[in-house]
């Protein structure tokens, strides 16, 4: 499952595994980018007058074999897009995760059946 929250090294990962088609995605499109993103080691410098630390990626990853019909800047959008209500996030539910149950449910009812 991914979402908005996945970044860096997830975001890396999952373009791989997506690319080749050796797994399903369920969710929502990641934060981080399907052809790169910067990640590794990072420089924290804390701004002036919010006193916020800022971290400065270091290191880039650029996606090798990039599938042909891909926006790189694009994060990988998931092979069945849930995206939660805000009626789902008040009540703690998450669609995705019931979504993906059901799926694999269906699946083995199906497989039983063969």
């Amino acid at each position: 499952m991914l979402n908005g929250s996945s970044f860096s090294v997830t975001t890396e990962f999952a373009a791989r595994a997506h690319a080749d088609k050796r797994a399903t995605f369920i969710g929502q499109e990641t934060g981080g980018g399907y052809g790169g993103n910067s990640s590794g080691l990072f420089a924290i410098t804390q701004l002036p007058n919010s006193k916020i630390d800022l971290g400065i990626g270091l290191f880039g990853f650029h996606m090798a074999d990039l599938p042909k019909d891909l926006t790189p800047e694009q994060g990988i959008v998931p092979d069945y897009l849930i995206e939660p209500t805000v009626e789902d996030v008040l009540n703690g539910r998450d669609p995705a995760m019931a979504y993906t149950l059901n799926l694999i449910r269906h699946q083995q009812t199906k497989a039983a059946l063969s």
